[in-house]
């Protein structure tokens, strides 16, 4: 069961973010930063991205709680030798920063507060010191958490082919048209006559709010229990053991 993620959050930022995000976290699945991009895309997701004060802060009181205060995790910034820039995993620089300036060497360190690079770098977010950006070894083994994003642009990072590393297995299932009937219980459990067509989804680009999650020894045993309640339309099995139902929009 190593590969199973600890927990996943739903998220509702607050209105001055541009667009709501799901994160997953993989707190006891520790790889290289391109390794742990690389698995996220092929969730259809990215590395986790905090790109203004307001989802720093958001992040605080919401994602700190659940991952603790010691450790770090990888980010999704990115450089080259092409620009002393940072950027997302869109090749997006970024206009807003957290950086523990006094871990940065001086080299990395500008006029006027500003930091140059001139290779690629990757930077892990410090638990202990509320996810300040530190420098990293590349090939450090750190735990990541996915973001769900929009892929509205052609200039995704390359972080190149990590097919040898094997990522936690991923499979989701949603349904418009699950029919239940009979009784319904007070605990949100739903019997008799409960019929629904799930339709497998190769990409998560969203995700509802978490209902609840259990270990199961089959993907159709996690398909019942979405049926089962009440408020399931969807579910994301993990490493083929741990069930997680989401509410209907």
């Amino acid at each position: 069961m190593n590969a199973v993620p600890r927990v996943n959050i739903g998220v509702e930022p607050a209105p001055s973010i541009s667009t709501t995000s799901s994160f997953l976290i993989f707190s006891n699945f520790a790889i290289s930063r391109d390794e742990a991009q690389y698995c996220c895309s092929k969730y259809g997701m990215t590395l986790m991205t905090v790109k203004d004060q307001t989802t720093q802060s958001w992040l605080e009181s919401n994602l700190l709680p659940v991952v603790g205060t010691t450790g770090a995790y990888w980010l999704g910034v990115f450089s080259d030798n092409k620009t002393s820039d940072i950027y997302d995993v869109k090749t997006e620089p970024f206009s807003w920063t957290n950086w523990d300036i006094g871990s940065l060497p001086p080299e990395n360190t500008g006029l006027n507060g500003t930091f140059l690079f001139n290779s690629s770098v990757c930077v892990k977010g410090d638990l202990s010191e509320v996810f300040k950006w530190k420098l990293a070894n590349c090939d450090e083994k750190l735990p990541y958490i996915c973001q769900t994003f929009v892929n509205d642009s052609v200039n995704i990072v390359d972080v190149g082919d990590h097919s040898h590393i094997k990522c936690p297995k991923l499979l989701k299932y949603k349904s418009s048209m699950i029919t239940r009937v009979g009784n319904i219980l007070q605990n949100g459990l739903a019997y008799a006559g409960t019929q629904g067509l799930f339709k497998r989804e190769d990409k998560i680009t969203e995700m509802m709010s978490q209902l609840e999650a259990h270990f199961v020894t089959h993907y159709h045993d996690c398909i019942i229990l979405c049926m089962n309640h009440a408020q399931c339309s969807e579910v994301i099995l993990v490493s083929n053991q741990l069930c997680m139902l989401y509410q209907s929009s």
